[in-house]
């Protein structure tokens, strides 16, 4: 059973709002999933077309004291001269001292060329 056919998860979101109602697992199968794999896949090719780009890391705490850090690229395709800007990853849990790690990390699963990545940070 996935989440959104979850009774309590749709008893939760009709209590929200009585106007809501929450898509099937088949929309998201058919619909969603499939659109999010096209747009990623067009950043894939974007990415490759471009000479430079800069990934950003940005960190912060939830109210309940959970971590996360968002690594997002941001870049220019030579072809249009268009900034574009994408959220590579989304980690819980991060420490300064895995940052290094999690940026190599996130950079060999996107197949980023170190030469071409310049990296800056909310650091404070």
């Amino acid at each position: 059973m996935s989440m959104v056919d979850n009774e309590g998860f749709c008893y939760l979101m009709k209590t929200m709002d009585s106007r809501y109602t929450v898509p099937s697992c088949t929309y998201f199968t058919n619909n969603v999933i499939p659109l999010l794999y096209k747009k990623a896949s067009q950043n894939m090719d974007d990415l490759a077309k471009c000479n430079n780009l800069a990934l950003t890391t940005d960190s912060w705490t939830s109210h309940a004291t959970e971590s996360y850090l968002t690594i997002t690229e941001d870049y220019i395709v030579d072809s249009d001269w268009q900034i574009k800007s994408a959220v590579l990853q989304v980690y819980e849990s991060h420490t300064s001292a895995h940052l290094s790690e999690e940026l190599k990390h996130a950079a060999k699963e996107w197949k980023l060329e170190w030469p071409k990545v310049t990296i800056s940070g909310n650091y404070r």
